[in-house]
């Protein structure tokens, strides 16, 4: 079997060597970005959902052209860090979302998602480390409304709980 990888960003690389050299496919997602900083109260940017709009755009394409690539659709692990954890939950939880990439429940089949050190509860995160985490980190991804960064939170959609 031969693998050609080619990358924009070498950050993680040296995953899909390694799933190659013991026979697995991989996948590496990209997304694009927010800015890095937004006028306070601005909403007028790429924030999510677009991110894992884009990540459930890719499920989508892998799974048009699963017979190029030469996988199994059965046997597909999802694997995030960080930013990434938090888009699996999303990808996993989120039924709008899930309606992007497995249309009329056709697509992957995800055989499990594993997030690692993922942000999965926005206003937890901010009462912890306060303006300074908005200002910065949550209102250029999330914006600025207190509730959009609650409906956003995994642990708020899947335990629907409120504050």
């Amino acid at each position: 079997m031969r693998i050609e990888i080619t990358f924009a960003s070498t950050d993680f690389e040296h995953i899909a060597h390694d799933c190659v050299a013991h026979n697995w496919s991989c996948a590496i997602i990209n997304y694009r970005l927010s800015p890095l900083t937004v006028p306070e109260g601005s909403e007028d940017h790429f924030k999510h959902p677009g991110h894992v709009e884009d990540c459930a755009a890719a499920f989508n394409y892998l799974y048009q052209h699963h017979s190029s690539y030469h996988y199994d659709i059965n046997k597909v692990y999802v694997i995030g860090h960080s930013a990434g954890a938090f888009m699996s939950a999303q990808l996993q939880f989120e039924s709008r979302i899930q309606d992007l990439w497995k249309p009329g429940g056709k697509g992957l089949s995800v055989r499990h998602f594993i997030g690692l050190q993922g942000i999965y509860d926005l206003p937890s995160i901010l009462k912890d480390f306060g303006q300074d985490y908005l200002t910065y980190m949550i209102a250029p991804g999330f914006g600025w409304s207190a509730e959009s960064h609650q409906k956003a939170s995994p642990t708020h959609t899947v335990l629907n709980i409120s504050n």
